[in-house]
């Protein structure tokens, strides 16, 4: 690599990080497996759940715009994210 290419991706990495939507989706994660999906726990996990989705589709427009140019973190955060996206569909449609 050269100097230029790794300063590019130093910047990119600053601007883009997937840390914050891993949290929300974790935490969704978290409280649908300890409560459940149904009764009064929606009104917990929801929320998480629909912060997680806004911050999502902000950072994928960044990680678009800096032309998926991502360290190692990032691109462990984002398939970290997904996997909890993953796991939440499949809890609220099997159960």
């Amino acid at each position: 690599m050269t100097g230029s290419t790794t300063l590019k991706r130093a910047a990119t990495d600053d601007v883009i990080n997937w840390a914050v939507p891993v949290l929300f989706a974790v935490s969704a994660t978290i409280v649908m497996h300890q409560g459940g999906v149904w009764r009064g726990w929606p009104l917990l996990w929801a929320p998480f759940l629909l912060i997680g989705i806004a911050f999502t589709a902000m950072t994928w427009k960044s990680t678009k715009q800096a032309k998926w140019r991502l360290g190692p973190y990032n691109w462990t955060m984002l398939a970290i994210t997904h996997l909890a996206y993953a796991d939440i569909l499949r809890v609220v449609t099997i159960g």
